[in-house]
């Protein structure tokens, strides 16, 4: 296994263990709020308020490797290729267009 599958293998792991500690700290809120602990409540919402700031810069720190791929900048190499590629069709039909104006014009004549 390459280590960026080892990586990516691992931000997997780290967001299923946040989403069962959010999962089961949600089980606890409910039984504080059902036994009327606010106090308790306010905890466990705040560390499950942390958890989802984790889960956050988690997915932002993926995207950021995301973005830096060499997938992601072979694709966006593609595209600009694209553009030029279309800007130059563009340009070539406006040439066309403008001759076949003055031919038509010619024969009118």
């Amino acid at each position: 296994m390459s280590t960026t599958q080892r990586a990516e293998r691992l931000r997997i792991d780290t967001r299923l263990a946040i989403l069962e500690n959010v999962k089961t700290l949600s089980r606890q809120l409910n039984t504080a709020l059902e036994s009327s602990d606010f106090e308790e409540a306010i905890k466990i919402q705040t560390n499950i308020n942390a958890f989802h700031d984790q889960l956050d810069e988690l997915s932002r720190i993926s995207l950021d490797l995301l973005e830096e791929s060499d997938e992601v900048k072979k694709t966006i190499k593609q595209l600009r290729r694209s553009t030029d590629n279309l800007e130059d069709e563009a340009d070539k039909i406006t040439n066309l267009e403008s001759a076949v104006e003055k031919g038509a014009a010619i024969v009118k004549k």
